[in-house]
């Protein structure tokens, strides 16, 4: 990096290298006529780093950092860059391209660039730089036998840039070039460059890719960091070593956070998990032990259901003779327990229509104690067994078939199996338990009733009603034999089954339909989202031209560009504003809106680019955003001779009598395009060139078209058109121009005016 002590310009009319016309940019950016020689006072302390870009040019002869010109059309990239870390020593590839279009040769042409006497034109230029041959040895190779007649890689350690050192593309005098590889030398369509590099001083290191056409050189720069070569193992931590690389000198890593993270979080789910299940049941554990529910307090009964539990009592005793607890002495803090237990060990008796048993606690203040709680909960959980024990008890009989309850038969036949499987018919038909009450236990040939058939439309996908209660009362008939075999409940349910086809089978059918289906909806969906994406492409790139259109979509930046040349035309209505003060807002917008539907029509036929219209005012570009060479004034001057042609035949649709008359002017040169704003973008240009183009408008005159000196020196180059000269005028803001009317094409040949 560069720091000036003190920089000032002093105006010499002495010529340098470049002939006039030529601006060369300083270091901070500020455009510098080439007549101007900046003198530099004081020290400057700085290594080269290519004014900050990928890559610059400067002349043959006295290249320094104020002396940087434009590469006019010549561009240098990596297409294999120097790796950003690398071991001293350690040997690597590096390939940059070198391209060049057509704009070069004729810049190389207008400015000496290839300075041999029969290179005469762009054509030549060309034919010279991609056609001639060169010298196989590069040491032999020179601007007049050879295009690019040196290529080469220059590395500039920075540890050694001293005061007043320039590590660059040149090799001055008291410059201090560390290496550099083999020079080569080729055609300009020898588009790839490659060369091999060795590093060996440690730390950043400058790589220069460095190329010389004809009196114009250019480099290329791009950084590397040298690593030490010491390896793992010698005890001392280097600062490019690390845990990673190697544990025994920096020791071992700590366990990243995320690898903690999934060590950590499971056992903590785990654990969690565990303790909560733990104290869940011992929850649910002291739970039950401490409900009170299935207490009743004996003075809370109503005395009929008290006489009821005491006549209970005193029945137990007289026929099992006396109880240690007596059912006479019950007080008013005996408790009752609703549940069912062994009459051996403890009195029982009745309350609400159940069986009960009786504890009798003699206090005068009674309390549940801890061991009086575990005693009832041993009760109630053989209750809840009784209960599991009855009804796996009524699911056996379920299925069981008569004559395997009364012993008449083996268990396990095919004709037992057949009824039980009219059950599960029964409960697929009823969707509720066949047997709700105790009445299977009170006479094994009792069946269920089967479901009423309604009337109604019948189901194309389920088997008919009364086909299959025949085929459930035929499965579980009283006699065996009578019972069909699972072959034929087989056949029978295929008969039943309308579509003949196996419920997975139907599944499957249903989903293919369904796949179908969705497939066509995704197919229709798809072209509609297509046929709105291009209504969408269509109004964006009416807006904005179609390669920034496509880089703001991808979300890229648009960066401002620079196009050192172009052509700029606009155009208004001559009298718009007393035609608008004599019309309606809607008669003028049908009346613009005719004009430009008019104008945009002849300008698909020419490399322009509309950029925007502001009232009756009309702006066209050319060679922006497409760079076209010199054609750019061409297009601009054939679009403004149709656009003035058509306005001869064009009449105002609420004016017929009137003629619409309308003035151009076009200007060429240098511009800058760039997106301005994010919401409604739009693609603007800048510059002097833009300025300079509405002052030739404003000054032109009804149905004629004005053209600046430089516009018209490039048609003049191009040939093939009418300009007469209008002689000097003065411009706002520009001072004495001399401008040029553009008449018209010639015919056959070009009709040259003096400029």
């Amino acid at each position: 990096m560069c720091k000036v002590i003190k920089i000032v310009y002093e105006k010499t009319f002495t010529d340098s290298y470049f002939p006039p016309l030529t601006t060369v940019p300083s270091v901070h950016g500020s455009p510098i006529q080439s007549r101007d020689i900046l003198k530099i006072l004081g020290n400057v302390s700085c290594w080269h780093d290519l004014d900050n870009t990928e890559y610059d040019c400067w002349p043959v002869e006295q290249p320094n950092e104020q002396n940087m010109i434009d590469c006019g059309g010549l561009e240098m990239a990596w297409v294999l860059r120097p790796p950003e870390k690398v071991t001293s020593g350690q040997e690597f590839n590096v390939t940059y391209s070198l391209t060049v279009s057509d704009y070069f040769y004729e810049n190389a042409v207008r400015r000496s660039i290839l300075p041999h006497g029969y290179i005469s034109n762009a054509s030549k230029a060309k034919a010279f730089c991609e056609e001639a041959d060169c010298p196989l040895e590069g040491k032999d190779a020179t601007e007049d036998n050879c295009c690019v007649y040196h290529a080469n890689i220059h590395s500039c350690p920075l540890e050694f840039m001293v005061s007043q050192t320039i590590c660059g593309p040149w090799v001055p005098d008291d410059g201090k070039i560390v290496t550099h590889t083999v020079s080569q030398a080729g055609k300009m369509t020898h588009k790839y460059w490659s060369s091999k590099v060795v590093l060996i001083n440690l730390g950043i290191t400058s790589l220069i890719a460095h190329i010389k056409v004809g009196h114009l050189q250019a480099a290329l720069e791009a950084k590397s960091t040298v690593l030490s070569t010491k390896v793992c193992g010698d005890g001392i931590c280097n600062p490019d070593e690390s845990c990673a690389v190697c544990p025994n000198d920096c020791g071992p890593c700590p366990l990243p956070v995320p690898v903690k993270l999934a060590i950590g979080l499971p056992l903590a789910l785990f654990c969690s998990g565990f303790i909560f299940a733990v104290v869940w049941f011992q929850y649910h554990r002291q739970k039950m032990l401490w409900d009170e529910s299935w207490i009743i307090q004996v003075n809370n009964l109503p005395e009929k259901e008290f006489q009821s539990v005491i006549s209970s009592a005193a029945s137990f005793e007289t026929n099992n003779g006396p109880h240690p607890h007596h059912c006479s002495e019950l007080k008013a803090n005996t408790v009752l327990t609703c549940c069912t237990l062994s009459e051996s060990f403890i009195q029982t008796g009745t309350y609400d229509g159940r069986r009960v048993a009786i504890k009798q606690i003699k206090k005068k203040n009674f309390v549940l104690s801890k061991a009086i709680r575990k005693e009832v909960q041993q009760v109630r959980n053989d209750d809840l067994e009784e209960f599991t024990d009855k009804l796996n008890k009524k699911q056996t009989y379920i299925y069981t078939p008569p004559e395997e309850v009364l012993g008449n038969s083996s268990s396990g036949t095919p004709a037992g199996d057949v009824y039980s499987y009219a059950m599960i018919l029964l409960e697929i038909a009823s969707r509720c338990d066949p047997f709700p009450d105790d009445a299977y236990l009170k006479d094994v040939t009792w069946r269920p009733p089967l479901p009423e058939l309604t009337p109604g439309k019948s189901d194309q996908d389920c088997p008919s009603q009364a086909d299959y209660s025949e085929l459930i009362e035929r499965c579980w008939a009283h006699n065996p034999m009578m019972r069909p075999s699972f072959e034929q409940i087989k056949k029978s349910l295929e008969k039943m089954n309308p579509n003949r086809v196996s419920p997975v089978d139907m599944m499957m059918n249903l989903m293919e339909k369904y796949s179908k289906h969705l497939e066509a909806i995704v197919a229709e969906r798809t072209q509609d989202l297509l046929e709105e994406k291009q209504k969408t492409d269509r109004l964006l790139y009416s807006m904005l031209p179609k390669p920034v259109a496509d880089n703001l979509r991808q979300g890229h930046t648009a960066e401002a560009q620079n196009y050192s040349s172009a052509t700029v035309y606009f155009s208004d209505i001559v009298g718009f504003t007393a035609i608008s003060g004599t019309s309606t807002p809607q008669q003028v917008v049908m009346l613009l809106n005719k004009l430009y539907t008019k104008f945009d029509d002849i300008i698909d036929n020419h490399d322009v680019y509309k950029v925007e219209t502001i009232g009756d005012a009309y702006m066209v570009v050319s060679g922006v955003p497409k760079e076209n060479g010199i054609r750019h004034v061409a297009e601009i001057a054939n679009m403004a001779l149709n656009l003035v042609a058509v306005c001869h035949s064009f009449k105002i649709p609420h004016l017929a009598d009137a003629q619409l008359q309308i003035r151009a002017g076009l200007h060429s040169g240098p511009v800058v395009a760039g997106v301005v704003g994010t919401k409604m973008p739009r693609y603007c240009l800048f510059g002097d060139t833009v300025n300079t183009a509405s002052r030739m408008e404003s000054t032109s005159e009804a149905l004629r078209i004005q053209c600046s000196s430089s516009a018209a020196e490039l048609l003049q180059e191009l040939g093939g058109y009418i300009l007469t000269c209008r002689g000097t005028l003065n411009v706002k803001g520009k001072g004495e121009m001399r401008t040029w009317w553009l008449q018209g094409k010639a015919d056959g040949t070009c009709r040259k005016n003096p400029l």
